[in-house]
């Protein structure tokens, strides 16, 4: 028995199942993406759930980044609080470091050289003395992170697995 009896094809179906694989890369490239996208949905939402109780504000300054792609062809989404979140808005509110101070808290007491027991801010225009004083931390985005890892790996996971038992059973 020669090599030539044992296997045979046409060079027509190596093309056809590679164009095949291929597609199959491409949709399943798609599904991790959208699987990503799902967990990163669902670990957004509990961040946002924590500290809704504290400001609506604080609420709507966290968000999810767009889709990144690194050079060795990592991808991933960011949630939390992004560069524009740093910025004042019109009434003098700052989301970033209010968000901050609530997710690491503030000590009640100054430094020496600032041993004032108020401070001054702006709101719609006009300096006002605030009361310094302790917040306590609520934590909130590393929390929402922590609390819900395993059901945003477990949507993506579910993603792609819906989308390879399509592409099988097609």
């Amino acid at each position: 028995m020669s090599a030539d009896e044992t296997f045979s094809s046409k060079l027509p179906e190596f093309k056809a199942l590679i164009q095949k694989l291929d597609a199959m890369d491409e949709k399943q490239n798609a599904a991790m993406r959208k699987g990503l996208s799902k967990g990163a949905d669902i670990i957004l939402a509990e961040q946002q759930r924590l500290i809704s109780d504290k400001s609506k504000r604080l609420k709507n300054a966290i968000r999810k980044s767009k889709l990144t792609v690194t050079k060795k062809h990592n991808v991933s989404y960011s949630t939390g609080y992004f560069d524009d979140a740093f910025t004042e808005d019109a009434d003098g509110f700052n989301s970033g470091i209010i968000g901050l101070m609530f997710e690491y808290g503030r000590p009640g007491k100054s430094s020496s050289k600032r041993k004032n027991p108020t401070m001054k801010q702006k709101r719609n225009d006009k300096e006002v003395d605030v009361k310094k004083g302790l917040i306590a931390p609520v934590p909130h985005i590393r929390r929402g992170f922590d609390n819900k890892l395993e059901a945003a790996a477990e949507a993506c996971i579910e993603t792609v697995n819906n989308a390879l038992s399509e592409e099988w059973n097609n």
